[in-house]
């Protein structure tokens, strides 16, 4: 359970996902104790989107530091200063066709970066007894693609189709190495495709929000009302299906990010911990 002892360190913080874990670990879950944000605030990271959070948090319950997860002393210097008893890892580069034109950075980060991280919450374990989690943020896209119907379970094999999945992949292992091997506290989430608001604009939904919005598409493929509803409120977003029904793309593909915060990552690490390190939430078409 989170209490006032616990001080845990947010990887890629300023990002999409860990923006929105941060709002909601601080605002609605209750939580009273501290969040180090590490984000080295490439391309996709923005403290914007932290602003809110800064102005009313920051010295007190939030501290953010600009780093980069690979810089082994870095992240040891974090832990040691802040007294890490937990980290929830986000910072990953994530766009399947980036990972295409350059892999190498996928592999830095989503592999190397994530060593790093378990190497020094490892050593922090054998130093600081009360350590608590590592909670690892994975993707459904590790077991490879789905036809028009099934689903994948946490039992399905690992099947990655591109760099950016098989760096996922690879730090999936890893993670479940430091568990069997050094008996490191984790858990493991595989989620399937976020959407909500902060979210970087070559993903598919505000890109096409964005496109639609700026009339650059004379035939949206989204209907929507009004842009704050999608960038405020959980609600289905609508593609045009056979015979022109319309089916929630959403419901089908997305989950919002505001559920992902709080069921994927939240339950999953702190409420209902399993001492193994089995994957959660995972589904969905990829």
């Amino acid at each position: 359970m989170v209490n006032s002892k616990m001080r845990i360190l947010v990887t890629g913080g300023a990002g999409f996902i860990g923006s929105n874990f941060i709002r909601y670990l601080l605002k609605q879950s209750g939580f009273d104790g501290v969040i180090v944000n590490l984000d080295a605030l490439t391309y996709a990271g923005n403290l914007r989107n932290l602003t809110d959070i800064a102005k009313e948090y920051e010295g007190k319950s939030y501290f953010f530091e600009h780093g980069d997860i690979c810089e082994y002393s870095t992240v040891k210097k974090i832990f040691s200063h802040y007294d890490i008893n937990c980290v929830v890892h986000f910072a990953a580069e994530s766009h399947v066709d980036r990972s295409i034109v350059g892999p190498e950075a996928f592999i830095k980060t989503n592999v190397n970066g994530t060593f790093v991280l378990l190497d020094v919450a490892k050593n922090r374990l054998k130093e600081n007894k009360d350590f608590f989690r590592f909670h690892h943020v994975s993707t459904e896209e590790v077991y490879g693609s789905l036809g028009d119907t099934g689903y994948f379970y946490e039992t399905t094999p690992y099947d990655p189709h591109s760099p950016y999945s098989a760096s996922k992949a690879a730090s999936d292992h890893l993670v479940r190495a430091y568990f069997h091997t050094y008996a490191l506290p984790v858990t493991v989430s595989n989620c399937s495709n976020n959407y909500g608001p902060y979210q970087f604009p070559e993903k598919l939904i505000p890109l096409m929000i964005l496109d639609s919005h700026e009339e650059r598409s004379k035939n949206p493929v989204c209907f929507f009302n009004q842009l704050h509803f999608f960038l405020q409120i959980d609600i289905p977003i609508f593609f045009p299906g056979q015979n022109n029904v319309e089916f929630s793309v959403l419901a089908h593909f997305f989950l919002h990010v505001k559920r992902h915060s709080q069921r994927n990552v939240y339950y999953r690490a702190f409420i209902f911990y399993h001492p193994r390190p089995i994957p959660a939430d995972v589904g969905g078409i990829n």
